[in-house]
């Protein structure tokens, strides 16, 4: 049995891997394995195209030797802080090289992973072709260099103005700039023609400070700050500022150059990074993620984390039915969780039918929108994949009026949809996995069951064996006792009638009629037992008075009236078989006078909705070994005095069937105490 489940477990992980594998084969981006020396182990068909060279090239390459020498030492250096115990993974933007010496720059995320004990096994690594971004900085660089020029030689707009405030000199660029003429800006306080209105009272202060001390914080500094143009639209600029002295006063000059593409540019780039980052940070969590509701839980929230909005679902198909269901829903969705929708039903419907992301502007205009959505503006929504097949949808809303998925989210989304399908698909053929390894392990169990029952079958079959022999005993021997005093008097009577005298031939009978009776008892015994095991045994249960019950009990043993103590029970009624609480109570008593020492209290108590009646001795107590079958068939003390053993057996068969319960516990300081439950009327 060990074999096969550690066969199964070597199984699942062969399976574990071969996702892993079709994972990294089919990632839009370039992935890696390799060891912890930088020998290439696993490169997927992405690496290959980045790199110019073939599978085979590469792997019998190592990571120092495709990179550019003057970035492997960077590299290396993070590698070792990773390998020795710091953060187990580094981001790195370096330059590769092809086979034909021309350098590729690309972005890369590498992550030690370790075994259990926490050793490094090998390194995965992950890379993006920054080929564009470095072409767009170039770009943004050269734009830098001619704008240097540009100043250099006062083609950024330059503008002067004096102590006032007012604007006393402005070049052709400033006009381009700001959208103002010449001879319209000579003389307008320069506060309300460029600055925003946020930020003029933060400019008288400055300039009057200046001309109070001399001192100004802006002064000779580069600044980046936002400028109004006259058409009335904010945009960032960068200015510098200096002052000069002009008679007894001072004339303040400023050359501001626009650096809009520059900002848009660095804002593109973060975007990218960030993009990458987190595609990263995805690929690494959805990849480990096997069990399916977290899954689809971690796919929803990182779409909608990639795409900045608060909103969004998820839907999984229903083959048999042909209809999406929703699995998972954020902010307006939360409480969406197993809304259906047909084929072609709603914009997730439509991207499901047609297989490709869909998106409208405005839902409200939309003229498939369903019902009960008011809110929605902007609204996005893409098929999710697993094994080539359909098997679910991810939408993501906006609220905000004018606020649309843009191309770029859009394309980001689709690779964000990319790789939770090859997720959804890991988490699948683990699924299918688990599934064949749950039913081998319930057919084991199934089998060990069958087995338990089985053996449990035997031992009561023995025990049910060793039960009949101890009866045969048992009532062979209380049998043969009675008859053969019945069997020795009658024969003494019959023959010697004449010679024995009247008081011994009373005598005589009176022992045979009590031989006879207990035959009687035993046979009632018997018969009461096979009634109780076949749950034919009449029950007629009535109100009954405690008090009265325990007073018919002891009238039962005149001779030993001064042995009881009866604690008083006026009042306390049971709803119980009065002929069988008779039986139950005179069996206490007469064990209490057999087995224990007096006195014998008898009491009752009320205890959470029953009523209890309890029947104690000050005698040796039953010995604790033999507590646990006290209430057994045919069990007997060693110190018992005869009898088949079914008399307490009885009892809880009686307390039982009238709802109760009968039970034994030790009594205070010491002796035996015999309770009956019973529900109060």
């Amino acid at each position: 049995m060990g074999r096969i489940v550690k066969a199964d477990e070597r199984r699942a992980l062969h399976e574990a891997e071969a996702r892993f594998r079709v994972a990294f084969q089919n990632a839009p981006i370039g992935m890696a394995l390799s060891d912890l020396e930088g020998r290439y182990l696993q490169v997927n068909p992405a690496l290959c195209r980045l790199l110019g060279r073939t599978e085979e090239e590469l792997l019998s390459a190592t990571s120092e030797e495709v990179t550019h020498p003057d970035d492997y030492e960077a590299q290396a250096a993070l590698e070792r802080a990773a390998l020795s115990g710091g953060e187990p993974s580094y981001q790195i933007e370096k330059r590769y090289l092809r086979p034909d010496g021309t350098a590729v720059w690309a972005f890369m995320a590498r992550s030690v992973v370790n075994n259990k004990e926490g050793q490094p096994l090998y390194l995965i690594s992950q890379v993006v072709d920054l080929t564009e971004r470095r072409r767009a900085e170039r770009a943004l660089r050269s734009s830098e260099e001619e704008t240097r020029r540009i100043l250099e030689t006062a083609q950024d707009a330059f503008v002067a103005i004096d102590a006032e405030g007012l604007i006393t000199d402005w070049n052709r660029q400033a006009e381009l700039m700001f959208g103002w003429a010449r001879d319209e800006a000579l003389g307008r306080p320069v506060a309300e023609t460029l600055i925003p209105v946020r930020h003029r009272e933060d400019h008288r202060r400055g300039l009057a400070r200046f001309l109070e001390t001399g001192k100004g914080s802006v002064l000779g500094r580069r600044l980046e700050l936002a400028a109004l143009r006259r058409d009335g639209p904010e945009f960032p600029v960068e200015l510098t500022i200096w002052a000069s002295s002009v008679g007894d006063g001072y004339r303040f000059n400023a050359l501001i150059h626009d650096i809009g593409e520059r900002v848009r540019a660095e804002e593109e780039l973060r975007r990218q990074a960030e993009e990458l980052g987190a595609l990263h940070e995805t690929t690494l969590d959805l990849i480990r993620r096997l069990e399916p509701t977290s899954l689809l839980e971690a796919i929803l929230a990182r779409a909608a984390a990639l795409l900045g909005t608060e909103h969004a679902y998820l839907y999984t198909v229903n083959e048999d039915a042909d209809e999406l269901v929703m699995r998972a829903g954020l902010g307006l969705f939360a409480g969406y969780v197993g809304y259906r929708l047909q084929r072609g039903e709603g914009l997730v419907g439509r991207a499901w039918e047609a297989a490709k992301p869909m998106a409208v502007d405005d839902y409200q205009e939309w003229p498939a929108r369903l019902p009960g959505f008011d809110t929605i503006r902007a609204a996005v929504a893409l098929p999710l994949r697993a094994g080539g097949d359909i098997v679910g949808a991810l939408g993501l809303v906006r609220l905000e009026e004018g606020l649309v998925f843009g191309p770029d989210e859009i394309d980001l989304l689709s690779r964000f949809g990319r790789l939770a399908s090859v997720a959804l698909d890991n988490a699948r053929l683990y699924s299918a996995a688990q599934q064949e390894l749950r039913e081998r392990r319930r057919a084991e169990k199934e089998l060990e069951r069958s087995a338990d029952e089985l053996r449990q079958a035997n031992e009561e079959l023995r025990a049910a064996d060793e039960m009949k022999s101890n009866f045969v005993a048992v009532a062979s021997h209380e049998l043969r006792t009675p008859l053969t005093s019945v069997l020795g008097f009658s024969t003494t009577l019959l023959t010697h009638w004449d010679r024995i005298p009247d008081d011994e031939r009373r005598v005589q009978v009176a022992l045979i009629e009590g031989q006879a009776r207990r035959l009687a008892e035993m046979a009632e015994e018997l018969l009461t037992m096979s009634k109780l095991e076949a749950g034919a045994l009449e029950i007629r249960t009535r109100p009954l008075d405690v008090a009265d019950a325990f007073a018919q009990t002891l009238s039962s043993f005149p001779d030993h009236a001064e042995d009881f103590q009866v604690e008083d029970a006026r009042g306390l009624r049971v709803h119980a078989d009065p002929h069988h609480v008779q039986h139950i109570l005179s069996n206490y008593v007469a064990n209490a006078l057999k087995y224990g020492r007096p006195p014998i209290r008898v009491e009752a108590r009320e205890r959470d909705g029953w009523v209890e009646l309890v029947v104690s001795d000050r005698g040796p107590g039953v010995p604790a070994h033999f507590v646990p079958r006290l209430y057994e068939k045919f069990a007997q003390a060693q110190s018992s005095e005869g009898g088949t053993g079914l008399g307490l057996s009885i009892v809880r068969g009686l307390a039982r069937a009238q709802g109760g319960e009968a039970w034994y516990e030790p009594a205070e300081p010491h002796g035996a105490a015999f309770g009956l439950r019973l529900p109060r009327a």
